[in-house]
This record gives C-alpha cells, sequence and structure tokens, in this order.
C-alpha cells in the first residue's frame, strides 16, 4: 500500500483529479526551482522555504511533491487551482 493514500493526502475535501494536478503542478516548481538553484550549494534552500537543494538531490520530484502536500508545506488553494487548471497555465499556479 503507498502511504500516503489518496484519501489521507484528499482529506475530503477535493477529488483525486485536483491532487494528481496539484502533484504535478508542485513536482514541476520543486524540479524548475531546485534546477535554478546554484549547484556548487547543496545547502539552499528557495526563497519561500519549500524546496532545498539537498532535498531535491535525494527524492523524485513527484514523491517530494505528495510529502510535501501531505505534510501542508505545500497547499492546494482550490479557487487559484480551477482557474489555472481553466486557463491552461503552467507552473506553481494553484499551489500556495
Amino acid at each position: 500500500m503507498v502511504k500516503p493514500s489518496i484519501d489521507e493526502l484528499t482529506k475530503g475535501k477535493f477529488n483525486r483529479y485536483i491532487l494528481v494536478i496539484a502533484t504535478a503542478k508542485s513536482a514541476r516548481y520543486i524540479t524548475n526551482v531546485a534546477g535554478a538553484m546554484d549547484p556548487a550549494n547543496i545547502d539552499a534552500v528557495s526563497e519561500n522555504g519549500i524546496v532545498s537543494k539537498r532535498e531535491s538531490l535525494e527524492e523524485k520530484p513527484v514523491k517530494l511533491a505528495i510529502k510535501k502536500l501531505y505534510s501542508g508545506d505545500i497547499k492546494i488553494d482550490e479557487v487559484t487551482l480551477d482557474r489555472a487548471l481553466h486557463a491552461g497555465l503552467n507552473g506553481a499556479e494553484g499551489i500556495a
């Protein structure tokens, strides 16, 4: 069984589709931010404190995104996420 479960991640607030989109957008955000960091500084942390270079090297982006969604480091803003889905926006729009 995969931990955390989908039910634990959604907490009954949103559906699986939104969870998939939020995870994908979070993983893309993590990849983009970690890639823009100085490769020589393994202890670098993003401006908002969500991503560290060390974390991004130790975990795959999707797994890291799921962990951060579960822990609450990344929150799903349903209104903004809904706008992003319908507008076709890229990156971390909809992720607070």
